[in-house]
């Protein structure tokens, strides 16, 4: 049996332990909480964090949003909202944003392709 496997499950762990599990930095797990309302860890008596495996479950499943599916934390706030309702956004695109990105140049292709028109009726005046 590895090392790892022999390892007794811990209920609760530090944030130190839940940053090394899931990789993500501290600041980034205290900055989800003001976000998303259902990351509250738990506090001692000392106020430091403890996470329970249902807080490392959560950040973990936000770190899949965020991280991989291209959601802005916005996005992802509404994805977990809307996943409680059963309702489920689906992307037409793995990142939205790259989606805006290429909707804006081509709107900004077709204002340029106005513009020149109108200098050349300018021009030809």
């Amino acid at each position: 049996m590895a090392p790892e496997a022999k390892k007794k499950r811990k209920r609760f762990m530090k944030i130190g332990e839940v940053c090394e599990l899931v990789g993500l930095e501290s600041h980034v797990i205290r900055s989800w909480e003001d976000i998303f309302t259902a990351l509250r860890p738990k506090k001692n008596r000392a106020g430091h964090r403890i996470f329970e495996q249902s807080d490392v479950d959560l950040i973990c499943k936000i770190k899949n949003l965020v991280h991989e599916q291209g959601f802005t934390l916005r996005g992802a706030q509404l994805q977990m909202t809307q996943n409680k309702s059963g309702n489920v956004v689906s992307m037409q695109s793995k990142r939205p944003s790259e989606r805006l990105v290429s909707e804006a140049i081509r709107e900004l292709q077709e204002v340029r392709s106005i513009l020149h028109e109108a200098r050349n009726l300018l021009d030809s005046n």
